[in-house]
Parts: C-alpha cells; sequence; structure tokens
C-alpha cells in the first residue's frame, strides 16, 4: 500500500483549536476515532534506520510493532508492520493481528515476533520476511501516544492529531506490559495527513497554527533516550 505523509509540529495549548477545527471541517469516524498506542522499534546491529532517518535519506525501511492498548470491541491488539520509504510516498506492510501474545512476551528481536505471530494466527506473513531479507532487527526504543483519527468529508485523506508523546527505553529485549525506569515526554502534538496521493492542506485549517515538520518519533527517541553516546546527538 502506497501513501503519502505530511508531518505537522503543533503545541498543546494549540490542541483545542486544532481539534474543533478538524470536528467541524472533516468526520469522526464511528470506530476507532482515538487510540491509544505504543509501538515498539527495531533496528539491526548497525542502527541503519536510525541514520537513515537522521541523515534525511529518501529511501529507508523501518520496523515496528504497535500495541493497542485497551482496544475498541472488535478491534486489533497488535499490528505488525514495515514502512519502506521511496522518494516522497512510503509503502507500508500492514497487518493487524486479532490474538494476544502471552502476558509479559519477551521480544526478542522483530524476527522472533514474526515467527511467534505466524504460530499463533496461522498466516506466513511472507511479505514481511521478504524485506527483513534474514537480516536481524533488535528491539531500540518504545514510544507510547494517544491519537485522535478524523477523515476528510471529500477526499481519501486521513488526519490525526497525536498527543502526550513519551519516548520509553528497552534493552536487547522488550516485554509486553511492563514499566521502564527512564522515559521522557515530548512537548508538542504532532498532527499529520495521510492519503494514497500527495494531500494538500485543507483551507479551512490555515488558522491552526501549525508548522511543518519532518518529525520522526523513532529518531526523537533515540536521541532523548541516549545515555551511552550509542547514538549522535543532532
Amino acid at each position: 500500500m502506497k501513501i503519502y505523509e505530511q508531518k505537522y509540529l503543533s503545541r498543546p495549548s494549540n490542541r483545542m483549536l486544532l481539534a474543533s477545527n478538524l470536528n467541524h471541517h472533516m468526520l469522526v469516524p464511528k470506530k476507532f476515532a482515538s487510540a491509544h498506542l505504543r509501538t515498539f522499534y527495531f533496528d539491526d546491529s548497525k542502527l541503519s534506520s536510525f541514520y537513515e532517518s537522521a541523515n534525511g535519506n529518501y529511501n529507508k525501511i523501518k520496523c515496528r510493532f504497535r500495541e493497542y492498548i485497551n482496544p475498541e470491541e472488535s478491534g486489533a491488539y497488535y499490528s505488525l508492520e514495515v514502512k519502506i520509504r521511496n522518494g516522497l510516498s512510503t509503502d507500508k506492510i500492514k497487518h493487524l493481528i486479532y490474538s494476544k501474545l502471552p502476558k509479559a512476551y519477551r521480544i526478542e528481536s522483530f524476527n522472533s515476533l514474526v515467527r511467534e505471530l505466524s504460530n499463533i494466527t496461522g498466516k506466513s506473513y511472507s511479505d514481511i520476511k521478504n524485506v527483513l531479507n534474514n537480516k536481524t532487527y533488535k528491539p531500540t526504543c518504545i514510544v507510547e501516544y494517544k491519537r485522535q483519527r478524523f477523515d476528510d468529508k471529500y477526499k481519501s485523506v486521513r488526519y490525526n492529531i497525536d498527543t502526550d508523546i513519551i519516548a520509553k527505553r528497552t534493552s536487547s529485549f522488550a516485554l509486553l506490559e511492563s514499566s521502564h525506569l527512564l522515559e521522557k515526554k515530548y512537548i508538542n502534538d504532532i498532527f499529520e495527513m495521510k492519503s494514497m496521493s500527495v494531500p494538500i492542506f485543507p483551507r479551512s485549517l490555515s488558522k491552526t497554527r501549525v508548522i511543518r515538520s519532518s518529525f520522526s518519533k523513532y529518531l526523537w527517541a533515540m536521541i532523548v533516550l541516549d545515555n551511552t553516546n550509542r547514538v549522535p546527538l543532532l
């Protein structure tokens, strides 16, 4: 699935204005209009995904596992994802998981997680395995946040507001439903637009005081959590 994304920074003091404009001009979905998300990020031994993002590469790969905290009825528990950036567009491989992993499941690598979910669901996830190409991706950090979703009334465009963004440290493995000693909170909210074609910023939102940005939750989390000079300070 090829998508185009645009991201904007928005101050928390601007949250009500932005949400009010979206409520007025856009549609609130009947299901899954809001969510509490916990995203586990993975990288190889060379931190290739981190450096691709830090260097502003237009071609990059990102592996992540998303947990939906207290999902709505009939909603998925998890999402297994690989994002492949090719220039301005992004190809996303995404599989929703409706079966639960064992409590306090230990995630050793993205690869082992794919195998475990394959055993649980009976699906091969061959599209993801082909992208991994036998390269091992270990957990690096966790980012948790709350999301509000809106849909355009006339075009196939989705609008998200991500708030209360928190980065959490993990070690050589990650545990589901575990506490984390080190947490860092991001000072701003993120507003993003997603579409199957290049989205155009709506005129109805022109007074919402958002600022265009290439913000990456993964890049930010890796930097603010780093106490060992493992990643460069940008």
